[in-house]
This record gives C-alpha cells, sequence and structure tokens, in this order.
C-alpha cells in the first residue's frame, strides 16, 4: 500500500479505482520549450534561440549529420552527435500536460512556481561556474 501525503490523504490499493492511473507532475503554468529554455540561458549570458529554421531543414540536416557517423566506424573514426531525426522531431513538437488530475485525486499543489524554479537553477549552474 502507498501513502500519499497531503490535504486528500489517499491509501492506493491493487483495487483503488485509482490504481495504475497515469499523473502528470508539474508545476501547472504551461510554457513554450523555446521560451522556457530562453529564460534559462538568458541569465547565464548566453544569447536567446533566435534563428527560426524550418523543421523540413534541420531534419534534412540531421539526416545528413546521421549518415556521416554511420560512415565513419569503418574508418576507425567514432563520431557520436545528439543531432538526430528522433531528437529534433522532439524538440519542435508542442507537448502540454496537465496536473489537474494530480490536483483533483491527491491534494497536489506545486510547490514552486516556474519563475522560482528558473531562478533556482540558474543559481545552481551559476555556482557550478564558480568552481
Amino acid at each position: 500500500m502507498w501513502d500519499v501525503s497531503g490535504p486528500q490523504r489517499v491509501a492506493l490499493t491493487p483495487t483503488s479505482p485509482l490504481a495504475g492511473a497515469v499523473y502528470f507532475i508539474t508545476n501547472g503554468d504551461a510554457r513554450p520549450f523555446w521560451g522556457f529554455l530562453g529564460d534559462i540561458v538568458a541569465p547565464l549570458v548566453y544569447p536567446r534561440p533566435r534563428i527560426h529554421l524550418p523543421l523540413w531543414l534541420v531534419l534534412a540536416l540531421a539526416t545528413l549529420f546521421e549518415a556521416v557517423a554511420a560512415l565513419l566506424p569503418p574508418l576507425g573514426v567514432v563520431w557520436e552527435t545528439d543531432f538526430t531525426r528522433s531528437r529534433m522531431v522532439l524538440a519542435s513538437c508542442e507537448r502540454r500536460v496537465s496536473c489537474a488530475a494530480a490536483s483533483r485525486d491527491f491534494g497536489y499543489v506545486p510547490e514552486v512556481g516556474v519563475d522560482e524554479a528558473v531562478r533556482r537553477t540558474v543559481a545552481h549552474f551559476e555556482g557550478l561556474r564558480a568552481k
């Protein structure tokens, strides 16, 4: 049995109507990925993403990178790239998830908002830079 703390304390059992349900735990503040990324990198003195390329061009370039990476091992060169078609598709898709079910069923309330989370993340990376 798993106990969930919160205003609506619920004991989950195999026969519970909530057992097996999927819950997204978010901060409840939907933001576009690239804008969110910009909010993190700008305070670290990196430029915000500002160049917009068509997806077909990005996928064509990623295909080329994957092909080159596949041709190099017989020549004794191992080259790995994160610039792959699957990662580019993932980065270009808009996804929105809601924590409404977790709030409804468990009384979930985010402890930290996005702005505070970004501030903490930036402070953490600035601390790493100082080392």
